[in-house]
Order: C-alpha cells, then sequence, then structure tokens
C-alpha cells in the first residue's frame, strides 16, 4: 500500500523503514567500514603503518631537512683485556689440570671489569680474525666461545662450557682501536661506531635488528654480538640459480618487516645490502651495521617525516637509491625500500640487476629507464638502448642484456607488477611502502 503520510523531505526517515529496506544509519556505516578496513589489516602479513602510505610527492610539498642531530654516548661496560684474575674451570666445576692445554678450551681473552653480566669469551684458534678496513688500523672480528659464570662459584670463576648440553654458545666481537676511530671521525669519517652501538641499544631485538653487548677499555671497543651466518653465504653461495619463489617470499616479507620496523623508529639505514644482513640460529633474518645510519626528520609543522637534504654519495653503490647518487633530497623510507627492491631481485635470480642507478650504467638504462624489465616486449626506448650498445661494438653486454630479458619473462605477473611500481628512476612515481605490502605479491605470494 502507497505511504498517504504528506510528503516532508526535512523530517527523518523513521529506523524501521531503513531496516526493511536494508539500508544502514550513517554511524553504523562507518562502524562498518571501520571493521572491514581492520579485517583487511588483520588479513595482511604485514600490517601497514601509519606513514607507510606517504609518497615522495606528499612529501615535496614540505621542505627538504638535514638528519635530525644526534650525540651518540653509548652504554659502554668497562672492560678487561686478556684478564689475569679470571679463572677458568671445566663445566663440573673442577680447576683446569693444565690451563695452557693446547687442546682443552681455549684462554679467557676478554671480561668485564667488574665480572657483571657474568660471562667471559675466549677466542677460537679455529677461526681466523676477520680485518676491517674502514682505515688502516680501524679493527678486526673475532669470533669466541662464551664461559658462563655460576652463582655458586667465586665472582671471578668461569666454566667451560659442558660438551653434553650440544653446542655452546658462539659470538663475533668486534674489535675496533679507538684512537684510530676517533681521528677519522675528526677527520669527518661517516663510519661511527658508536652510533652503531646506540642504534643497536635501541633497535635490537633479534627480530628484526641485532642485539648486542657493547665494552671498552683504555684502547678498544668490543662490540659483541650473536653468532650469525652471513646471508650472502647462506643464501648466495652455493646457489647457481635463484631460489624457490617460496623461499624468496619468505625472506621478502622478512625484509618488510625490517622496513616497518626502521619507519616505526625514523631510522634510515643508508646502506642496506645483502652484507648487511645475517641469518640467526633460528633462521631469523637481521640486519645489521647502523654506523652510516641517519634519524629521519620530522616538519615541525605537519608533524610528518620530512625530505633529507643531500648527505653525500656514500654507501654500496648497487644498493643506493638514483636520487641518492644524484645527491637530490630524499626519502629514507622510500631510499631503504629501494635497496630491498634490488635484494628481492637479487633473491630471484642471484645476480644484481645493474652495479650503479644511473644513465651510464647499461643495464640500468635498459631495465629500468627504458622499461626493459617488466616490458614484455622490446618497446622504442629499449631498442634504442640495445642499437647504442652495438654501435659501439660491445657484443658481451648486449648479448648479457639480451639473455637477461628473455629470462625475466619467466617472472610470475604479480612479480612483474612489482618491479614495474618499485624500479622507476622517479622517485614520486614508485610504490609506498603501504602500496608493497597491500601488494598481490606480498599478500599472496609468487603465484
Amino acid at each position: 500500500m502507497a505511504d498517504r503520510r504528506p510528503n516532508n523531505r526535512d523530517e527523518p526517515e523513521p529506523d524501521n523503514r531503513r531496516r526493511r529496506r536494508g539500508e544502514q544509519e550513517p554511524a553504523f556505516q562507518a562502524d562498518v567500514q571501520q571493521q572491514q578496513q581492520q579485517q583487511q589489516q588483520r588479513e595482511l602479513p604485514i600490517p601497514v603503518p601509519s606513514e607507510a602510505d606517504l609518497s615522495y610527492a606528499d612529501l615535496l610539498l614540505s621542505e627538504a631537512m638535514d638528519p635530525v642531530h644526534e650525540v651518540f654516548n653509548p652504554n659502554l661496560i668497562p672492560a678487561v683485556w686478556e684478564p689475569q684474575h679470571a679463572i677458568l674451570w671445566d663445566h663440573n666445576g673442577q680447576a683446569l689440570e693444565d690451563p695452557n692445554d693446547p687442546g682443552g678450551p681455549p684462554p679467557i681473552a676478554l671480561v668485564a671489569a667488574s665480572m657483571n653480566p657474568g660471562q667471559a669469551y675466549a677466542f677460537l684458534p679455529t677461526r681466523e680474525p676477520i680485518e676491517l678496513n674502514h682505515a688502516p688500523g680501524w679493527g678486526q672480528v673475532r669470533f669466541a666461545v662464551v664461559y658462563p659464570h655460576h652463582d655458586s662459584d667465586p665472582p671471578n670463576v668461569f666454566r667451560a662450557p659442558d660438551p653434553h648440553l650440544g653446542e655452546p654458545n658462539y659470538v663475533a666481537i668486534k674489535i675496533l682501536n679507538k684512537a684510530v676511530v676517533d681521528r677519522e671521525l675528526s677527520r669527518g669519517g661517516r663510519e661511527n661506531p658508536y652510533k652503531e652501538i646506540c642504534r643497536y641499544q635501541e633497535l635490537g631485538d633479534n627480530v628484526h635488528v641485532i642485539r648486542c653487548e657493547a665494552m671498552e677499555d683504555s684502547e678498544r671497543l668490543y662490540i659483541i654480538t650473536p653468532r650469525c651466518r652471513s646471508f650472502v653465504d647462506v643464501v648466495f653461495g652455493r646457489q647457481q640459480t635463484g631460489l624457490a619463489p617460496v623461499t624468496v617470499h619468505a625472506y621478502v616479507l622478512q625484509l618488510l618487516r625490517i622496513l616497518v620496523y626502521l619507519q616505526q623508529h625514523d631510522i634510515h639505514h643508508r646502506d642496506l645490502s645483502p652484507d648487511n644482513l645475517f641469518l640467526l640460529p633460528n633462521g631469523q633474518l637481521v640486519l645489521v651495521d647502523f654506523a652510516m645510519s641517519l634519524r629521519i626528520p620530522r616538519n615541525t609543522k605537519t608533524g610528518r617525516r620530512a625530505l633529507i637534504r643531500d648527505q653525500g654519495n656514500f654507501g654500496t653503490p648497487a644498493w643506493m637509491a638514483p636520487e641518492i647518487l644524484l645527491r637530490l633530497p630524499f626519502d629514507g623510507v622510500g631510499a631503504d625500500l629501494w635497496c630491498v627492491t634490488h635484494i628481492i631481485y637479487n633473491l630471484m635470480v642471484n645476480d644484481i640487476l645493474f652495479h650503479r642507478a644511473w644513465h651510464a650504467d647499461w643495464s640500468y638504462r635498459f631495465f629500468v629507464l627504458a622499461g626493459g624489465l617488466t616490458n614484455e616486449g622490446m618497446n622504442e626506448q629499449a631498442i634504442e638502448v640495445l642499437q647504442e650498445i652495438q654501435q659501439r661494438g660491445d657484443a658481451r653486454v648486449q648479448n648479457d642484456i639480451v639473455n637477461r630479458a628473455q629470462w625475466h619473462l619467466a617472472f610470475p605477473p604479480v612479480v612483474r607488477t612489482l618491479f614495474r611500481h618499485l624500479l622507476q628512476n622517479a622517485p614520486h612515481e614508485r610504490w609506498t611502502l603501504g602500496q608493497v605490502l597491500r601488494s598481490d605479491y606480498v599478500v599472496n605470494g609468487p603465484e
């Protein structure tokens, strides 16, 4: 039956009539939309944090800024090198018959001056030191076994690990010459171990960033981290071809979780490359080496993160975003995302896509500037690049590019889409971190 009431448009329609028609109150609609968004967020492998959708174009609306000025005074435990007062017992709590027996446990090399924390370190005679080449005499990495202290023992006594209880606790100790470090920093050196220690003490959780213990004596700094395996050695050392797609996807998720963690703490790593990724014994991927990292500034008016003014071309060239190489203002989050994108490619094909993100690199010109990585056929720009290479008579480069272009055709559509939106020379044309986290590849996997 028709409604014969006066047609008063200012009178709100009764709630029961809305319900009969299946309509919802505006407030209820907003609640439903919020619930849907929350449900979508829960279904994502990695929840999208606030500011993850800020694009380079958004950040260009405000003036670029210098990184946040920081003073680095890490918490350093006083240490004793080759302590004469520390005593080593066997795992049963008995004095060693011959502490100098070359077949026995190695002697204590390092301990906290206060004996707190309650453990000592002994260098492994079977592992050669790794020299660090940031400057002559900078330092080295030594590998050590941990000797724990038992509460029932005297405070200066430590025990060798029990061989029946599984593998001992091993660590890596970065030993740095303080005089050399301080000299290089006074000359404007970018490699700042005091910054690195502060970052570990702020961020280290052994889930995204490695944890460390930091000690010092009058001559040396000691940065002690858990035993890890080099990501490069594990992933690339024995691989003749790319990893299985499901394995790559698992690593990509771990890399993106690290990026989200850095963004939430306003940290730009600056040197995010495979060399600075390590695997803990439990398989967890962690990021190391924050000695060149920067704290991302925030715009005082908007409260949002800001672009960072040019800071120079320090870093590893193959993993540096083009805007950094061109010394333009850059987004700290976006620049780290560029590095991760190149790492993803590296994982898939066991090779890097280019050596440097600029015009003089033929691979970069073909695959990125000319779009040769994601186009199924040769476009005009890509053909022009190949013709120019041919005119220069460099058949090796031409054959390498053509062969790789053919290999790229095997990429699944979701992978091609990811690279097409991330490997753009212009930063304002790239996907944001939020768009990557919502992408088909990240959410649904490689197939």
